[in-house]
């Protein structure tokens, strides 16, 4: 029977790609920083401002297809 510190060993505890792909996507045309948590359903978006919070729930879709996510993008603030 494998120890715990095996398994951990050989899980693969890199982020995916996404989460750097939505804080730079979010960076760059709403200059802001964003928190992205992975979660059992998809990815939710943790932004400062409610305004910018209302900005990316009209640009989902969009930003969805320009990034290739397939997972529920999810919003809130902190």
């Amino acid at each position: 029977m494998d120890s715990l510190s095996n398994i951990l060993g050989r899980k693969d505890l890199t982020p995916p790609q996404e989460i750097s792909k939505l804080k730079a996507y979010i960076f760059e045309n709403y200059g802001k920083e964003a928190d992205i948590k992975l979660g059992p359903k998809g990815f939710t978006i943790i932004v400062s401002s409610s305004a910018l919070a209302s900005t990316l729930r009209l640009n989902l879709p969009e930003i969805k297809r320009q990034l290739s996510i397939k997972d529920q993008l999810m919003i809130r603030i902190r």
